[in-house]
């Protein structure tokens, strides 16, 4: 459904319920609609999850660097300071 759905995943079943949950204004409710709904994905395996990457732990290696890293991964210099 939507842009973000570049795997073509099609289930019209889930589909329709998940129409029926993005109406749905009780939190409650919804979030258990929105599990059940997770269920399916899963079960249909309409994810395949083909990488998982993780950062390591080395960014910089003097004592006198200090550097925030980024949640988008970015290496951005004006980061940087030195000290």
């Amino acid at each position: 459904m939507g842009n973000a759905n570049s795997g073509r995943y099609s289930n019209p079943d889930l589909d329709a319920k998940l129409a029926v949950a993005k109406r749905t204004l009780d939190d409650a409710k919804r979030e258990k609609m929105l599990s059940e709904l997770s269920e399916i994905v899963f079960n249909d395996v309409a994810l395949i999850p083909m990488r998982y990457e993780v950062l390591g732990p080395l960014l910089a290696a003097r004592k006198d660097l200090q550097f925030t890293t980024r949640t988008e991964q970015y290496t951005l210099a004006v980061n940087d300071k030195t000290g």
